[in-house]
C-alpha cells in the first residue's frame, strides 16, 4: 500500500489507496515484484490451461464447435454469465440426454467451446484491467502534480485565493474520479475469478458425462 497526501485549505487529510500499479513513493520489495500492469489484489494467472480445471479425455484434434451450430448456441448460453449455474446443469444435461450414441463426441465438443470462450472473456478482462490500470498511474502522477502546486501556492503569503480555490477545486475533483475509478476496478478484479469458478463448475457437469 502506498498513501498520498493530500491538503486542502482548511484541513489535512491522507488518501491511501492500494493499488499496485501506482507508485507513490518508495514501494516496498514486494510490491516492484508485482506486475505493474495489474491493478489487483488477487494473484494474477496470465492463463488457464485445460488440464488445470479438466481431467477428461483431450479436447485437441477434435472438429471445430463453431461449425455445429447446436453447439455453438450452447457455448454462447452457458459461457453467458446470465446463465445461472443451475441453468447450465439443466441445458447440459438435456443436451446430452438428446445426443444418444454422439454423446461424448458431441459433449467434448461443447466444453471445448465453452473452455475456449470463457477463456476469452477472461483475456478481454484482464487487458482492459491493464489499460484501466495504465490511466490510474497517469492519474496519480496527475494528482500528485496538482497537490504540490496547490501546497506551493498556499505557501505564498501574496497567494491570490481565487487561484488557490481553483487549484484545490480541481485536486479534489479529480481525486474523487481517481477513488470512483479504483472502486470500479476492485469490482472488476473480482471478473477473472468469477469466470474461473464457472468455468471449473461447467467442467464439473459435463466430465462425469463423458467418463
Amino acid at each position: 500500500m502506498w498513501a498520498l497526501q493530500l491538503r486542502k485549505p482548511a484541513a489535512t487529510f491522507g488518501l491511501a489507496w492500494t493499488i499496485a500499479f501506482c507508485v507513490i513513493g518508495e514501494p516496498s520489495e514486494a510490491a516492484t515484484r508485482r506486475d505493474p500492469d495489474w491493478p489487483c489484489q488477487q494473484i494474477k494467472v496470465p492463463t488457464i490451461s485445460a488440464a488445470a480445471i479438466w481431467s477428461g479425455p483431450p479436447l485437441e484434434g477434435r472438429p471445430s464447435w463453431s461449425a455445429d451450430q447446436e453447439v455453438a448456441d450452447l457455448v454462447e448460453r452457458l459461457a453467458a454469465r446470465r446463465t445461472s449455474i443451475e441453468d447450465a446443469q439443466k441445458l447440459i444435461d438435456e443436451f446430452s440426454d438428446k445426443a444418444g450414441s454422439q454423446k461424448r463426441a458431441r459433449l467434448l465438443l461443447l466444453f471445448a467451446g465453452v473452455f475456449e470462450e470463457l477463456n476469452k472473456q477472461r483475456d478481454e478482462v484482464i487487458g482492459g484491467l491493464a489499460r484501466v490500470a495504465h490511466r490510474q498511474a497517469a492519474s496519480a502522477d496527475q494528482i500528485r502534480d496538482e497537490n504540490h502546486d496547490f501546497l506551493e501556492l498556499r505557501s505564498k503569503a501574496d497567494s491570490d485565493p481565487n487561484k488557490l480555490k481553483e487549484l484545490g477545486d480541481k485536486l479534489d475533483w479529480d481525486t474523487r474520479i481517481f477513488e470512483d475509478r479504483n472502486r470500479s476496478i476492485t469490482y472488476a478484479c473480482e471478473v477473472p475469478v468469477l469466470i474461473e469458478q464457472r468455468l471449473f463448475a461447467i467442467a464439473r457437469m459435463i466430465e462425469p458425462k463423458v467418463e
